[in-house]
């Protein structure tokens, strides 16, 4: 019974980082001085990308680290070409 939840809340989970990863990635622009202008154009992302974050949903043991692979990247770097804007990654 606990190993079913559990199995549900994982994909609950990395649905939700698949959601973001596909719909709430935007573009960040390159200002002077090193500075960033976080803008509302989507990051677009290629087919196999696409099609490896499904095939990586599908499968149980991959679906772990999709949410803790993203959940590192967003943290590593602040400064980089894209961002994350959804109500999951929203600071308050």
């Amino acid at each position: 019974m606990i190993g079913t939840i559990l199995f549900w809340i994982m994909y609950i989970i990395s649905g939700l980082a698949v959601y973001t990863i596909l719909r709430c990635t935007y573009i960040r622009k390159e200002l002077k001085y090193q500075k960033y202008e976080e803008t509302n154009e989507r990051l677009k992302q290629p087919l196999w990308f696409i099609i490896l974050l499904i095939i990586g949903f599908l499968i149980p043991v991959i679906n772990i680290t999709i949410p803790i692979v993203m959940i590192l990247a967003y943290y590593i770097d602040d400064y980089r070409e894209y961002y994350y804007k959804s109500f999951l990654t929203k600071k308050y």
